[in-house]
């Protein structure tokens, strides 16, 4: 008797990872009213990232904004707070695998 040949099947993984265009975009105004101030489109990780580090710098310069933390949270959103109580939305779209 011989033995039969199995062929090992595989699976595709599920690749959660988000791919691009990114949409990085930042707002500003009343906590649930901000307005859109900038958008940009990235078109990898890498890219977005540059965004999302040059609106941060910027507006903490320009307009003394105080964020939450140095990157998106896993929602890919990061908020900042400035003088007179305006918050800053900084989002990512989708989200970064950070």
């Amino acid at each position: 008797m011989t033995t039969p040949d199995y062929e090992q099947l595989q699976l595709p993984l599920d690749d959660q990872r988000s791919t691009g265009p990114y949409e990085v975009s930042i707002s500003a105004g009343a906590l649930h009213e901000e307005e859109l101030l900038r958008k940009h489109t990235a078109t990898t990780p890498e890219d977005a990232l540059n965004f999302i580090e040059a609106l941060r710098d910027t507006y903490a310069g320009r307009e003394s904004v105080v964020w939450q933390s140095e990157e998106p949270n896993p929602e890919g959103t990061m908020y900042g707070l400035a003088p007179k109580g305006v918050v800053y939305v900084l989002r990512v779209t989708p989200p970064l695998d950070l």
